[in-house]
């Protein structure tokens, strides 16, 4: 019973995602692409509207006729081509449904995302990439790289301390849709979110969207979090470089702990930079060209300490200089 309470959670974390990114294409009238997602995802739907009836004493948010009435209306709905009401349905029935149901898990099972064997596989990935990265930079001599491998291995191998990280201001939250999202404290001690307390996955796809251009070459990105924007963008961009800054380990850190952002590490197409000091996206924004495009993250943004650096990344940002002023 258990495993599969475990499996209808972790398949509706996809489920979610891809049902936001169909409402999203229906509104847009990109039917075609709308419907493609649909039907891709009527395996998952049909699993987890048998699962939930068959144990309907744990689930017992809904009765079985009103999943049933859910679903005949999705399908007649695709059936009339009547997509505003397709949209309507999945948007006001389908998400909120599945959201209750994750909700339920999470209370019932008091669901825990830390996994400590995926958490050492993740670190070790990330500070791979990391190392690999820097070793391509030309302005670092093989003295500066072997120094700089040695402090990130230190603070990786630092634990992950909940204590200190509730001092420093950080919280990691379930959100709505069984993911994760990190609380952080900006310079003045105001708390702020990395990313949304619900619909992470259409939050994501928005981000990347908005980046997005069929023109660029290569995404030059400064700020991780938790990494879901990023993935996103990877979908829409497979062929393209991605080159990712971060100045703080501990988010780095945590996304390794509560993510499931591995692939992202395991992407050829992707560098990832351990930037502290702003010095390689410094050096990096010095030398961008046409096919480049900087994209900045600003819950990361919000998250720099450092006023110098702040300033140098406003002149690319400039509508963020009248939020800060807020």
């Amino acid at each position: 019973m258990l495993d599969t309470v475990h499996k209808i959670f972790e398949q509706n974390i996809e489920l979610l995602t891809q049902t936001e990114k169909a409402i999203i294409y229906l509104r847009e009238q990109e039917y075609e692409k709308a419907l493609t997602i649909v039907a891709d995802t009527a395996e998952y739907i049909n699993y987890v509207a048998d699962a939930i009836i068959q144990h309907r004493e744990y689930f017992d948010l809904v009765s079985v006729e009103s999943i049933m009435e859910m679903l005949e209306g999705i399908l007649e709905a695709k059936r009339q081509r009547d997509f505003v009401l397709l949209a309507d349905l999945l948007e006001l029935q389908l998400v909120n449904f599945i959201c209750s149901v994750q909700e339920l898990i999470m209370k019932k099972e008091d669901y825990l995302a830390f996994n400590e064997l995926d958490f050492i596989k993740n670190s070790i990935l990330m500070q791979d990439k990391i190392m690999k990265s820097d070793q391509m930079l030309s302005f670092f001599t093989e003295e500066e790289l072997n120094h700089q491998e040695q402090i990130i291995t230190n603070e990786i191998k630092k634990d992950l301390d909940p204590a200190y990280l509730l001092e420093q201001g950080y919280v990691v939250e379930f959100t709505t849709s069984g993911l994760m999202t990190i609380g952080s404290k900006d310079e003045n001690g105001t708390k702020f979110y990395m990313h949304t307390n619900h619909s992470v996955g259409k939050e994501a796809f928005l981000q990347a969207r908005n980046w997005y251009c069929k023109e660029t070459d290569t995404y030059i990105i400064y700020g991780y979090g938790m990494g879901y924007h990023i993935g996103e963008l990877l979908n829409l961009a497979p062929e393209a470089q991605f080159e990712i800054y971060e100045s703080d380990m501990n988010i780095l850190k945590l996304s390794c702990a509560f993510s499931r952002m591995t692939g992202i590490y395991e992407h050829e197409n992707v560098k990832m930079y351990y930037d502290p000091e702003f010095i390689r996206l410094q050096n990096r924004m010095k030398e961008m060209g046409e096919a480049d495009k900087l994209c900045i993250h600003y819950p990361s943004f919000r998250n720099i300490k450092s006023k110098e650096a702040k300033e140098m990344l406003l002149d690319y940002i400039p509508w963020a200089r009248k939020l800060e002023m807020c």
